[in-house]
């Protein structure tokens, strides 16, 4: 039995960070360290900088602001 290939590669996918630096939440991948992806929250201007990379990137962000008027010692 022989193995054959379609000519399709398949995607290597890498999940990517993201941190809050003023209005923007910057992205940043742990493998492509030339890879960002800059997105402002008030403008939602997005700025990919792939470098020389070509896999697919994904992100995650949670914002880690703590409103602390809102607890009470009630």
């Amino acid at each position: 039995m022989s193995h054959q290939t379609t000519g399709i590669q398949q995607a290597v996918e890498h999940h990517c960070i993201g941190h809050k630096e003023g209005d923007w939440v910057i992205f940043t991948c742990p493998i492509c360290r030339d890879y960002q992806r800059l997105i402002n929250c008030k403008t939602k201007q997005v700025i990919v900088r792939k470098g020389k990379s070509n896999a697919v990137h994904t992100g995650s962000h949670s914002p880690m602001e703590i409103n602390l008027d809102s607890f009470s010692n009630s």
